[in-house]
């Protein structure tokens, strides 16, 4: 994604790049491939960049999880990294 090779120069032109690709990708119908989806704030619909304005924690106890949290807005997701298949094999 051209945002990210842009963002350490302007920040703020590689905000409005990952803005600019979810307009476009709403507008024509189209979903954003699950690679590039998971880097966008649900909350304030930001493009999260990890370190920088977003804090991302391995939780591994009993249901092992990614803990994604939006430093602008403070919002925090959590995705299992573990199939339902691994699961229960484990």
């Amino acid at each position: 994604m051209l945002a990210d090779s842009i963002y350490m120069r302007e920040p703020e032109l590689a905000i409005k790049y990952g803005e600019l690709a979810r307009r476009i990708a709403q507008r024509s119908r189209v979903r954003i491939p699950r690679e590039w989806r998971w880097r966008y704030c649900k909350k304030c619909k930001i493009l999260l960049y990890p370190g920088i304005n977003a804090q991302i924690r391995l939780r591994g106890r009993r249901l092992p999880h990614i803990v994604i949290k939006c430093e602008l807005c403070g919002e925090i997701r959590r995705m299992p990294y573990l199939s339902e298949r691994e699961r229960n094999e484990t």
